[in-house]
């Protein structure tokens, strides 16, 4: 029987609950579930928080979730792998699937995906296995899902790690936003707070 694997890469900075609610929905589908945080990428600013803090909020936000590895390599060689590429680094692991919300895929029926504008993007769009999570405000149409893709509805994230540092920058409260132990980390490490 083939090995599938989820490969579910992303910033997680912070990585909130609403990531490890996916990965608790996605993991009894796959043989394993591999989270792969990125280093730094050519279209979004450069992140301040260092590395390490990284990892350290990741490992905790994930710990305890049978059947999932953290892949910290492109974090500690600052670094990102273009999914295309990512595909190939895990091949010969099993039968890929590429973790994508819904967003990304909205406008497939006309080729005007975000995945459209990837890096090889049309090839992913119709040759790769992309597990589709639900991302409220981005509903699909059926013609909208990709020709190798599953849509798994039991998930709809209304959070994003974007709206999670906008918070903690205006010193909103985040409670429920974050396992106990990453607000924790946060706090005591004065992570997110807007510097004058």
């Amino acid at each position: 029987m083939t090995h599938t694997i989820a490969l579910y890469g992303g910033d997680f900075n912070p990585p909130g609950f609403h990531h490890r609610t996916i990965v608790e929905e996605i993991a009894d589908y796959f043989d394993e579930v591999i989270i792969i945080p990125s280093g730094p990428r050519a279209d979004k600013p450069r992140s301040h928080i260092a590395p390490m803090h990284r990892a350290v909020m990741i490992t905790a936000t994930f710990s305890g979730i049978d059947n999932v590895t953290i892949d910290y390599s492109d974090l500690s060689r600052e670094d990102f792998t273009r999914t295309f590429d990512l595909d190939r680094r895990f091949a010969e692991r099993g039968e890929r699937w590429h973790v994508v919300g819904s967003d990304l895929v909205v406008g497939g029926r006309r080729n005007e995906s975000q995945i459209h504008g990837w890096y090889r993007g049309e090839e992913i769009w119709y040759n790769f296995n992309l597990a589709v999570v639900m991302r409220s405000g981005f509903p699909i149409a059926v013609q909208d899902v990709p020709p190798c893709g599953k849509v798994f509805t039991g998930v709809h994230f209304p959070m994003s790690s974007t709206l999670i540092r906008h918070r903690l920058a205006k010193g909103l409260p985040i409670k429920h936003l974050l396992v106990p132990a990453v607000e924790h980390y946060i706090k005591k490490n004065s992570l997110y707070i807007k510097r004058a």
